[in-house]
């Protein structure tokens, strides 16, 4: 499985040292955690209506009258229901890499903060954030790809859960 984070197109006309010799190319900042392990499909009526109950209460939280599947007639969820295959996934490693411009000049990263509020669109804004956040003065030039990886101990009770992405994604942004 992938989980995406902030992506998005960085053009080199942001960068300040394009004017001091044109060496410069345009590249993609992103986010990303991948997901490897097993997925086995979950025939259980049951427990595919709790997680499309839990689902839909998770993204209706914020609504001013959130809806719930009891909300429509329980033969109608039912055949929803039907076209639905829920798979339960056991991570075995995840795998997280993120690219935001660290290996250029503080005055680049600068021009790419400054590009990007401008642009302001998709997710330029949480982009900039971390590109002005997770890079220092002492970076440029040195930092590649960032990536790290974490591996389940093989017959442990300690399964690291595909519902926990966001929270794998967060830790990339405080490396």
């Amino acid at each position: 499985m992938i989980f995406q984070g902030a992506e998005g197109y960085i053009t080199p006309n942001w960068y300040p040292s394009k004017a001091e010799g044109g060496e410069v190319v345009p590249t993609w900042n992103f986010a990303v955690v991948h997901a490897y392990g097993r997925a086995e499909v979950m025939n259980d009526e049951a427990w595919l209506r709790r997680h499309v109950t839990e689902l839909t209460a998770q993204q209706e939280k914020y609504q001013p009258r959130p809806w719930a599947p009891s909300d429509a007639p329980a033969n109608f969820i039912d055949s929803m229901l039907r076209g639905i295959v829920g798979f339960r996934f056991a991570v075995t490693r995840l795998e997280g890499k993120w690219k935001m411009s660290q290996n250029r000049t503080p005055k680049d990263r600068e021009g790419v903060v400054k590009g990007l509020a401008l642009r302001d669109r998709g997710d330029d804004r949480e982009i900039a954030e971390l590109v002005s956040r997770h890079t220092t003065p002492s970076d440029a030039g040195s930092q590649k790809i960032r990536r790290w990886v974490v591996t389940a101990r093989s017959g442990s009770d300690e399964a690291i859960h595909s519902s926990r992405a966001k929270d794998w994604i967060a830790s990339l942004r405080s490396q």
